[in-house]
């Protein structure tokens, strides 16, 4: 029963953790500084920086993001500026989430790993684990 209370509000601090804001204002910082590129770094304030393909002046493509204020980071595929595909996910407290990602949420299997090494491996669903 413990465990399921552990779960339960790690669950809860990640998700409060990955909300962002919905208009995203970018400053170009260096390489590519066009809507399509490769390797190229911008910041948006109040989110975070991000290093990474673009396209259409979207995060797409492989790139990594640490987001502001929280430590936290992502490193893995993006999809019209969505965590999109393979990717982990760094919280600041630590604990990491490796798996697949469907716009922004966790979606099939994927492995959540404390700073202790205890890992659960599952199924998710839009953003829960099953």
């Amino acid at each position: 029963m413990a465990d399921h209370n552990v779960v339960a509000v790690f669950r809860e601090r990640m998700e409060a953790e990955m909300r962002r804001p919905v208009e995203l204002q970018w400053e170009h910082v260096s390489g590519d500084a066009g809507p399509d590129g490769v390797a190229a770094k911008r910041v948006c304030a109040g989110l975070g920086e991000y290093e990474g393909s673009w396209r259409g002046g979207l995060r797409d493509g492989a790139g990594a993001m640490v987001f502001e204020g929280t430590g936290a980071r992502y490193e893995g595929g993006w999809k019209d500026d969505k965590q999109e595909g393979e990717g982990t996910y760094f919280y600041a407290n630590g604990n990491t989430f490796a798996g697949t990602w469907r716009a922004d949420k966790k979606e099939g299997r994927g492995t959540v790993t404390a700073p202790n090494g205890y890992a659960f491996t599952g199924e998710y669903k839009n953003d829960k684990m099953e």
